[in-house]
């Protein structure tokens, strides 16, 4: 059954590039392409901005330690204010990165639109023209030279007719997500990679506990504050996050997992026995959905041979692959510092549309690698840098590295 509708829909604004998504890439984007003079408007679903750093509670800021620009910037400002740092030195304060991220954004002179979600792509043949936005407002539009899919999920270049692959590309499973949560009074100072999965074992084979242990590399990230840890270890497993149902199902089993495993915690580990749950991340973390297919589809084996490219963004990926997959094993393997193309971030058969973050076009293993937040924030800076030659050069984007 369907209804059919007519809208009209009135023109709000015009902009040099539109950015849809605030998390990191998206950060990444706008504020590099407002620094360099491009109107810009940024589109936000939530109230604030750093999308799965304070949605999903994600910490710690993985791959920034070879960055520059950007990234360092970022993680020198949080250390001035004593919020970066405690767990591998590189976790920081969710709400010092809030802060921090409204300034810049501002600074940076973006337009910047909360409580707004992308609705639909403006399309011309295969040039997108704009965004159409729902917000408190009703229903707008917004036109714009270039748009920059930063929602993690790829949800306007799938809007717009874009080529995709879901998942592990065989039978189409996505990474486990994971609803990460805030402790208070935990006194477990974790050093060890298996300290804390240690004490889970010990206290089940010791005790008639009833949980079940689901993931064999637990975390409990220590914040740059006493005592305040943030749990990385609830996997939510054969969901779909570009699904409703789908994602309604995991928020409600991570939660409860959550709170089961709080629970387990408080009773039988004497590390955080005087712990409070202060809150359950607000949104689930999504490792994986849609690769959106782009120019160039970025390989394992680019990642094991080190790949370089002529239109590289300006950066290397140091991060290991990374699978949460539907074992309880986390599997990881090494590879070679390698680089990320510009063409991989222009989405292919389209004029004007591009990606950033996890959602670039790459295969399941490059994605386990580059999805982490300092190679999004770096991608976000390249690409915005691109736009801007492209613009100040009078040309397509596909033309600035001679592709």
């Amino acid at each position: 059954m369907y209804i059919n509708e007519e809208f009209k829909t009135p023109v709000l604004g015009e902009y040099d590039l539109i950015v849809v998504g605030g998390g990191p890439a998206g950060i990444g984007t706008a504020i590099t392409a407002g620094r360099k003079g491009l109107k810009t408007l940024l589109i936000e679903r939530y109230g604030f901005l750093g999308g799965t750093w304070t949605a999903a509670l994600v910490n710690p800021f993985f791959d920034t330690e070879t960055k520059t620009g950007l990234v360092k910037e970022l993680v020198d400002d949080l250390k001035a204010t004593n919020s970066f740092g405690a767990f591998w030195n590189i976790s920081f304060s969710f709400e010092a990165m809030k802060k921090l991220l409204d300034e810049k954004v501002k600074a940076a002179g973006v337009d910047l639109l909360f409580h707004t979600t992308f609705s639909s792509p403006i399309m011309e043949g295969d040039t997108i023209k704009g965004v159409v936005v729902q917000n408190k407002g009703g229903r707008a539009a917004y036109l714009s030279k270039y748009v920059v899919d930063c929602t993690g999920d790829g949800d306007v270049a799938y809007s717009a007719g874009a080529e995709y692959v879901f998942g592990n590309g065989t039978n189409g499973n996505p990474q486990s997500m994971t609803t990460m949560f805030l402790l208070s009074g935990v006194k477990l100072r974790q050093e060890k990679p298996n300290e804390l999965y240690d004490l889970m074992k010990k206290a089940v084979d010791e005790n008639d506990t009833g949980y079940n242990i689901e993931f064999d590399k637990p975390y409990a990230i220590w914040l740059p504050m006493e005592d305040i840890a943030v749990v990385q270890l609830v996997h939510i497993r054969e969901k779909n996050g570009t699904d409703p149902v789908s994602l309604t199902e995991a928020e409600l089993e991570g939660r409860k997992k959550a709170y089961e495993t709080f629970e387990f915690f408080k009773k039988y580990i004497p590390e955080f026995k005087d712990a409070q749950l202060i809150m359950t991340a607000p949104q689930i973390g999504v490792r994986e959905t849609r690769h959106i297919i782009g120019d160039y589809v970025l390989t394992k084996e680019n990642l094991l041979s080190g790949a370089t490219f002529e239109d590289n963004l300006g950066f290397d990926v140091t991060f290991n692959v990374d699978i949460h997959d539907d074992s309880d094993k986390q599997n990881c393997f090494h590879v070679k510092n390698y680089q990320i193309p510009l063409r991989s971030l222009i989405v292919k058969g389209k004029n004007g549309l591009l990606t950033a973050g996890r959602c670039i076009s790459g295969d399941f293993y490059a994605h386990a690698s580059f999805r982490v937040t300092g190679n999004c924030v770096a991608m976000g800076e390249g690409l915005a840098t691109a736009i801007a030659m492209a613009i100040e050069q009078n040309t397509d984007i596909r033309n600035i590295y001679k592709l």
